[in-house]
């Protein structure tokens, strides 16, 4: 095979594979979830960001939870939030996104105790978001 046959055969190739299917996969509307991990039950209050690459059109917490939920009246792909009540581990905020496989994050800003809402170290409170 001639050096000119084996270029002509690697363009072809590298022209395949550069053509391969790259469809990008439709939004899928529904519900993710921001949970928390906490080294305590029953804080009053949790204060965090949540970021996303779409902007959730609503935000509500569990049925049955005792929380609620507070935050500005149009929703941003960066938007803060505050949930009050009785906070345990697992589920304290839904959001209703465009896209449930974009990407989602949640950081604690602030925790307070229950009755005085003097606030709590940091360490052991993360949250995460899941659809």
């Amino acid at each position: 095979m001639s050096r000119r046959s084996i270029v002509a055969l690697t363009l072809l190739v590298v022209i395949g594979l550069a053509c391969g299917d790259d469809t990008i996969a439709p939004p899928v509307p529904g519900t993710v979830r921001v949970v928390l991990t906490a080294p305590n039950t029953g804080d009053g209050a949790i204060l965090f960001l949540v970021s996303g690459s779409e902007t959730p059109s609503a935000a509500t917490v569990p049925g049955g939870s005792g929380l609620r939920v507070f935050g500005p009246p149009t929703l941003g792909t960066t938007t803060r939030f505050i949930v009050t009540g009785p906070l345990a581990a697992g589920t304290i905020l839904n959001l209703d996104v465009p896209d449930v496989n974009g990407t989602y994050t949640a950081t604690v800003l602030e925790v307070a105790q229950p009755g005085t809402f003097a606030l709590r170290a940091l360490s052991g409170y993360s949250l995460s978001v899941t659809p």
